[in-house]
């Protein structure tokens, strides 16, 4: 019976040893220079892939702003009016929306009023006439100066 228990303890001690040495070798493994190369490897690779999708995710938004003012370029000159004509487009962007200020002369009011209306007519958001149409003289020929904003997007 003694002997029966000696056998026991002896396998449980070689066991114990077998275990303790896979244990080394995993630790020296572990701690090998391989290893760590290999790590930080996967980590720089993680980090140039969070960088090349933070770059594409910026391509993107920059592709859709481009798209909206290759429109918007096409769009302006069918809507205003004959008697009317723009000095200045400007955007600004907010919270993903773009909003645009366009400032311009026309002959009458009226020419202002449908200027308007045909932005209105395209659907832009949040559309105002900034300030009312002024009058001023440019050789002698009367014109009203508008500034008129809109959003798109957002």
């Amino acid at each position: 019976m003694v002997g029966g228990i000696l056998y026991l303890y002896q396998q449980g001690l070689s066991g114990l040893h077998a275990i303790q040495k896979e244990r080394a070798a995993v630790d020296a493994e572990k701690n090998s220079p391989e290893l760590k190369k290999m790590v930080a490897d996967v980590e720089e690779f993680a980090k140039q892939d969070k960088n090349f999708h933070d770059q594409l995710a910026n391509l993107n938004r920059f592709r859709e702003k481009q798209v909206f003012y290759v429109k918007l370029l096409d769009m302006l000159p069918d809507l205003v009016p004959d008697n009317a004509f723009l000095t200045d487009v400007n955007e600004a962007s907010d919270k993903g929306a773009i909003k645009v200020t366009v400032k311009g002369n026309a002959m009458t009011p009226d020419d202002v009023s449908k200027f308007y209306m045909a932005l209105e007519g395209q659907g832009f958001k949040n559309l105002s006439l900034d300030a009312p149409a002024t009058p001023g003289t440019v050789l002698g020929e009367t014109y009203y100066g508008f500034t008129i904003s809109f959003e798109y997007g957002g």
